[in-house]
């Protein structure tokens, strides 16, 4: 039998969300196997879509010193602008899918982010574009040479 005042006794750890990746600079990129869209509440109390993930790959510009970084590797989650959600909604990612999105310009006139997408693997999909199979075990993911 469970013991529960017992139980709730115990001071729990807290349980710390993924690093954000942000696309900041344009060539930010982020390889990565997409696990699912979330909608959350933002600082402000705003509705914001979040993709949760797992980097297999990554590189941001530091800012400060002016050198390209690379991401761990690891549970990670980035938030979905506008222009992204509109290349989620036309990718069409699974969960297990390996992409990679990258910062690639600025739109004009209105100084959009515009993105840039690349399926490295798909999970094998049914008729109906859903999951026709299991998404693959980290063994049969590609292997990556990261430029250092």
């Amino acid at each position: 039998m469970i013991d529960l005042k017992k139980i709730m006794l115990n001071k729990l750890s807290a349980s710390k969300s993924a690093p954000v990746f942000r696309f900041e600079t344009i060539g930010d990129q982020l390889v990565f196997v997409f696990h699912e869209l979330k909608t959350v509440k933002t600082s402000r109390g705003e509705d914001a879509v979040l993709c949760e993930c797992e980097a297999v790959a990554g590189e941001q510009l530091n800012k400060e010193t002016k050198k390209i970084e690379s991401w761990p590797k690891g549970p990670t989650a980035f938030f979905l602008s506008t222009q992204l959600r509109r290349l989620f909604r036309e990718q069409r990612p699974i969960k297990g899918d390996l992409a990679r999105v990258q910062f690639a310009e600025i739109g004009q006139p209105r100084n959009v982010k515009l993105y840039g997408w690349e399926y490295l693997q798909k999970v094998p999909r049914s008729s109906d574009g859903t999951s026709g199979g299991n998404p693959p075990d980290d063994d049969d993911l590609p292997e990556f040479a990261v430029p250092t």
